[in-house]
């Protein structure tokens, strides 16, 4: 009997997994992208000086308006009719008249005046939905989706988007952190950590 053992060459060698490296390779490129993307949007916004509008004077669509109504950073007030629906970041939709679509906001409230018509599904991430009339007037089977808190910190987000890149730190940002760590540890523990 022979005592040769035979030893595979993957225990010394492992094979590279392609589909691994492919993987790796396209996450690598699609942060590239995000990252060029934050630096040219913050080289722009560096170059342009937009002035923007304070939150008490949104901007007021009259009239019949065929196309969605969209603002980045500002609020809308819907006096006339939009067709298409309205979407808003960073500011909040204020209907007055007829939305014939849905309404989302992100970073804002969407409000409903007294005799204000929504036909459409109402949206809001990080703001609240709020109606004046006793039974808004909606159509029968639209939905509400909301999402609220964060308001600030998203409108903040969507106005002044190179603020991600330098982070405002304050005793709360540091203390909260540091107080799941201590809780996770005495929960691990049992035991209060000094």
């Amino acid at each position: 009997m022979s005592s040769t053992s035979i030893v595979s060459e993957d225990v010394f060698w492992p094979r590279l997994d392609l589909l691994c490296l492919n993987k790796l390779c396209r996450t690598a490129v699609l942060w590239t992208c995000f990252a060029a993307t934050l630096t040219l949007a913050g080289a722009v916004n560096a170059q342009t000086t937009i002035e923007p509008l304070p939150s008490d004077s949104p901007v007021v669509i009259e009239g019949i308006n065929d196309t969605v109504v969209h603002a980045i950073g500002h609020s809308v007030q819907i006096n006339g009719t939009a067709k298409k629906g309205v979407v808003v970041l960073g500011g909040d939709v204020i209907v007055q008249g007829i939305v014939e679509d849905d309404v989302a906001a992100v970073g804002g409230s969407v409000i409903q005046l007294a005799g204000a018509r929504i036909d459409g599904d109402v949206m809001v991430i990080g703001g609240t939905y709020r109606h004046i009339d006793a039974v808004p007037l909606r159509r029968p089977g639209t939905q509400i989706f909301m999402f609220a808190g964060y308001e600030q910190e998203l409108r903040n987000m969507v106005r002044n988007p190179t603020d991600l890149l330098a982070p405002h730190w304050s005793a709360r940002s540091i203390g909260l952190p540091a107080r799941a760590v201590h809780l996770s540890h005495t929960m691990i523990t049992g035991r209060e950590s000094s």
